[in-house]
């Protein structure tokens, strides 16, 4: 580029402009149009606009103007070079291919050696992308400020950075202090330090902490307070921790409410179980009692064998009771459960070798797979072994009357947890009784309890496992669910007691 464009101006200046990474511009002092006109640009300034040197040179800067190009914000452009002042701005501006981009730009008058302006160089950048940023972390920050939850964000070594308007409020005016100090210094923080010292281990180590806790009460507040928190590592782009967020919610209603709900539930599901009792145990006692009165009126008249007959017939009911009262004792056998972790193929291998004898007497074919990933499971032996013979004892039930007789019991595993499967090929349950059928004392066959799934569901329950029922015309599947390990290793959920 030649070098006489600037009248005197040392050729060394002129290599070092070229070097510049900003884009950079010398115009002359005519504001009028058609000028100012462009005298100097460097190419940090023709790669951001698009045009080439001879496309700029003698032209004028308003090449760069468009629609949405702020008047505003030219008009306080020219009053600042007209009163010789240094002008900083930003809009959008056009490149040549029509592209808009936002540019932000600095304006410095040239004086001569009487005061007088005889040029304008400007400084020039494209700050699309920081706009951008910056807009995207208002609406952030916005958003984050309206939620009715609790935010805070802390550094790795716990001091809190950022404390938005709900934790303002629910710390009734604490945000400001809250800056600076160590979060579980603050109002939100467990009660119990042991709730602490997992969220520490956890958080460590890169997991994420969920908790459901009492806090740490404070003077003058007499109601104790619950609140539900979670706490995630936040990464670098490289995926190093750099702080955490909690997010925390008060649930101390919430949990008010559903304890007035449970006892309702407990008083509504407590009628029915005492219901289904004065049913299950009614019908037999009668039964008793009507051959006992048989007896009685006739005893001198009857025969032996009808003796006999009634007293066989009582004997039977009476067992029938004894069944109930064994079922029932089942639904708190284990309310202490004593979880270890089972080795999946070892246990299920000798469960099969109890259940396999009861199958064949039934003429059932009793069928069972291990997958390679099933390893091990939590639970209480006693207590899953139970709940395998309940639901084995139920398909052998369906499968009455039925030519191909089969059952299937397999494992695998299914992400941090195993699944157990017990499969048969009976004709199903019917879809208005699948509802109910985990119900305490419903049932669909004669002679039957109804506490059998009630009772697998309760031993499971308090194993942290689940079962859930899928059934149809083809068979009937119940699948279970239990941690492949101890889960009180990383802390557990947030119901579970470190």
């Amino acid at each position: 580029m030649p070098s006489s464009l600037l009248i005197d101006t040392p050729e060394l200046l002129i290599a070092a402009l070229q070097r510049l990474h900003e884009a950079f511009i010398v115009t002359d002092a005519d504001l009028d149009e058609p000028g100012p006109r462009i005298l100097y640009a460097n190419p940090a300034f023709t790669k951001m606009t698009g045009y080439t040197w001879p496309e700029l040179v003698g032209r004028t800067p308003r090449i760069l103007q468009g629609p949405e190009t702020d008047h505003r914000v030219l008009k306080n452009l020219r009053s600042c070079l007209e009163l010789g002042e240094t002008f900083e701005g930003e809009t959008f501006n056009y490149r040549k291919d029509g592209a808009r981009f936002v540019m932000r730009w600095y304006i410095e008058p040239i004086r001569n050696a009487a005061g007088e302006i005889t040029h304008f160089f400007g400084i020039q950048r494209d700050v699309t992308a920081e706009v951008e940023k910056n807009r995207q972390q208002r609406a952030l920050d916005q958003a984050i400020g309206q939620l009715t939850d609790s935010v805070v964000l802390f550094d790795r070594t716990g001091r809190v950075r950022y404390a938005n308007e709900a934790y303002l409020e629910w710390s009734d005016g604490l945000q400001q202090v809250a800056i600076g100090q160590l979060a579980w210094k603050l109002p939100g923080a467990p009660e119990r330090v042991t709730e602490l010292h997992w969220a520490r281990k956890m958080l460590g180590s890169g997991r994420e902490w969920r908790r459901t806790y009492p806090v740490q009460q404070r003077r003058g507040v007499a109601e104790r307070r619950f609140v539900s928190v979670t706490v995630s590592p936040i990464r670098d782009r490289a995926g190093n921790m750099v702080e955490f967020v909690a997010v925390g919610r008060d649930v101390t209603e919430r949990r008010r409410l559903e304890s007035i709900a449970e006892a309702h539930n407990f008083h509504d599901h407590l009628g029915v179980v005492f219901s289904g009792i004065r049913h299950e145990l009614g019908n037999p006692i009668n039964s008793v009692k009507a051959a006992l009165q048989v007896l009685s009126d006739g005893f001198q008249t009857l025969p032996l064998a009808k003796v006999l007959s009634y007293l066989g017939r009582m004997g039977e009911e009476l067992g029938r009771v004894e069944y109930l009262l064994r079922s029932l004792r089942s639904y708190s056998l284990y309310d202490e459960p004593r979880p270890e972790l089972i080795d999946v193929e070892a246990f299920l291998a000798r469960f099969k070798l109890l259940a396999e004898s009861e199958c064949e007497r039934q003429g059932v074919q009793l069928e069972m797979t291990v997958s390679d990933r099933a390893d091990t499971l939590w639970a209480d032996p006693q207590a899953l072994h139970q709940v395998l013979l309940n639901l084995i004892g139920n398909a052998m039930v369906a499968l009455e009357g039925s030519a191909s007789r089969q059952v299937e019991l397999e494992a695998d595993r299914q992400g941090e947890h195993t699944l157990l499967v017990v499969r048969d090929n009976g004709p199903g349950i019917p879809p208005d009784h699948l509802p109910h059928v985990f119900k305490p004392f419903y049932t669909t066959r004669t002679g039957g309890t109804g506490l059998g799934l009630a009772i697998s569901r309760h031993l499971l329950s308090l194993m942290r496992g689940s079962i859930d029922l899928n059934s149809s015309s083809a068979g009937t599947e119940a699948r279970i669910l239990l941690d492949r390990q101890d889960p009180t290793r990383f802390g557990g959920d947030e119901d579970s007691t470190p």
